[in-house]
C-alpha cells in the first residue's frame, strides 16, 4: 500500500495486521509494483524512486531524479520504467539485479 503522506507498507490481510510501514518522503506515492520475487519499487512526487525489500520494507536502492515520479513503475526486460511529472521516461537497472 502507498499513501499521500509518503508511506509505503505491507499488510497481512489474513491476520489484519501491518507487517511494516516505511516513510519514504513527505509527498504522494503512486502504487508500488513487484520487482522480481523479493522487491517492491515505488516512486514519489517528491522526486525519488525507491527499491524496497518486500519482507522488511528496508530501502535497498534509490534513484533521485529531482523531478516528481508521476507513474506507477513498470518492469520489463530486466529494467524498470517510470514517467516523471515533466513527461520524461527513465529506464533503470537497480542493484541488486531485477
Amino acid at each position: 500500500l502507498s499513501s499521500r503522506a509518503g508511506h509505503v507498507g505491507r499488510m497481512d490481510l489474513a491476520h489484519r495486521e501491518v507487517r511494516w510501514d516505511t516513510k519514504l518522503s513527505d509527498a504522494y506515492l503512486p502504487s508500488p509494483v513487484s520487482v522480481g520475487q523479493i522487491y517492491l519499487a515505488v516512486g514519489s512526487w517528491g522526486g525519488g524512486l525507491y527499491l524496497l525489500h518486500k519482507n522488511s520494507g528496508d530501502i535497498m536502492d534509490r534513484f533521485i531524479p529531482q523531478i516528481p515520479i508521476a507513474s506507477t513503475p513498470v518492469v520489463s526486460g530486466g529494467r524498470l520504467f517510470v514517467r516523471t511529472h515533466a513527461g520524461t521516461v527513465h529506464a533503470l537497472e537497480f542493484q541488486p539485479p531485477l
